[in-house]
């Protein structure tokens, strides 16, 4: 899936709707915008909710959610063993992500709060 994902392959409402396979594309998460990888992973508020809960967790005090960077800030910590870890973190938040959103779309399952 998350390899899918690099490849922007990920059958997202807007690539379905450029297929002509559905006819609406709106985000499942907050019906404001188009279903777009970059919506569904980076900029949409439920995505935004996961990314601020790992930071608590984390205690990383650094104030941005944007991806970018935020990967960026990771490579420069002085935590270096922790690199990689921190990374497993974002790319799990991807997976956790699509995941819900599948259990909503094929199960009608209520969206849930990021955990």
């Amino acid at each position: 899936m998350l390899w899918t994902a690099v490849q922007d392959r990920l059958r997202t409402r807007a690539r379905l709707k450029q297929m002509k396979v559905i006819s609406d594309d709106c985000c499942l998460f907050c019906s404001n915008h188009s279903e777009t990888k970059s919506h569904l992973f980076f900029s949409c508020i439920f995505a935004t909710q996961c990314l601020l809960q790992i930071k608590s967790w984390l205690h990383w005090r650094i104030e941005s959610v944007d991806l970018d960077v935020i990967l960026r800030w990771i490579e420069r910590s002085n935590k270096g063993r922790f690199r990689r870890a921190y990374g497993t973190l974002l790319l799990l938040r991807v997976y956790q992500i699509w995941k819900a959103r599948n259990l909503m779309l094929w199960e009608s399952k209520e969206r849930e709060s990021p955990r």
